[in-house]
Parts: C-alpha cells; structure tokens; sequence
C-alpha cells in the first residue's frame, strides 16, 4: 500500500484504540468524588491547536501539568481530567505525539487523579457550582470558569492572565 492508504487506515485504528484506552480507566460515577473533596477540574485541549502547541509553553507535554497539580494541589484535593471531545473525531489530527500509548493509563495512576467521562457537563453555570477550581493551558473554560467566580490555573499565555481569580503556573521548576 502507499503511504496515503496506509494513513487513512491508521487515523482511525489509533484513535478507536485511544478511546478504548480512554474507556477502559474512565470513573464513571463521579459522587464519591465530587463529594468527597475539593475538586479540580482540568479540561485536556484538542492537539494540535494554537492555544496549546504555541501558547502552552511548558505544558505543551499536558500529562506533565496534570503530574504537577496532582503532587502540588493539597492533600484534600482531586484532580479531574475531562478529555476533548473532538479528540476521538473522525476528522481528528490527534497522534500519538499528543495522545501517546498508555496515557490514559499513566493520567489514572497519578495519586487523587481521576477520568471524568466525556459526556460530563462542563457548562459555566454547572462548573461554579461543582469544582473549587479549574485548570487548562489557554482554554475558554478558563474565561468561563473566571465568569462565574471560579478560580483557574493556566499553564499558557491565555488572554485572561492578569484577570482576578487567574493564576498562570508559568513553569514548576524556576530556572
């Protein structure tokens, strides 16, 4: 086969095999959780993107800014990571260089670190109401989550930096 045939077969092989991975370490019933703690919510980006290719700094490499919230936020803190959606598009660039075997698996095994489902609510109105704060590189919930008076950490150049409630983590180990 040529290398355009083998492509267009290989998109779509890798991303069933992601979701799958996905699925297989998604918490289901979120209760527990969202009850038991102070909950972060971190909302992953669709790669490749500008908002986070370009303007993620550090946190381009996202398992490493959800590595840092696990270990940094207080011990009475949950990390919850919420996928992209349009990461398991059809039409999706998603590769392995963003979304790299086992990394579903590897978010999981973090400590007080939990999957969310995709088919979570993330509105602003039920966000404010539900997580203590809201982590992302650059992303809108960041501005959404300012809105409503929820805190976000953004690991980015986002255009809400010096807004009250945001806190830019520009990089974890100071130079």
């Amino acid at each position: 086969r040529n290398v355009r045939e083998r492509r267009s077969i290989a998109g779509p092989v890798f991303l069933r095999r992601l979701r799958t991975e996905h699925e297989s370490v998604v918490t289901r019933d979120l209760t527990p959780i969202l009850s038991g703690s102070q909950v972060c919510l971190v909302a992953l980006h669709y790669q490749p993107e500008l908002a986070s290719t370009t303007l993620g700094t550090w946190a381009i490499n996202q398992f490493d800014a959800i590595k840092f919230l696990s270990q940094h936020l207080p011990e009475d803190w949950t990390v919850l990571v919420k996928e992209h959606p349009s990461t398991f598009a059809l039409s999706s660039k998603t590769s392995a260089a963003f979304r790299p075997h086992g990394i579903y698996r590897r978010i999981a095994g973090l400590a007080r670190t939990f999957l969310a489902p995709l088919d979570l609510d993330v509105r602003p109105e039920l966000v404010a109401g539900t997580f203590a704060a809201v982590a992302t590189i650059t992303g809108n919930i960041g501005k959404e989550a300012l809105a409503v008076g929820v805190p976000v950490m953004h690991f980015g150049r986002a255009p809400y930096t010096n807004f009250p409630g945001a806190f830019w983590i520009r990089h974890p180990d100071p130079m």
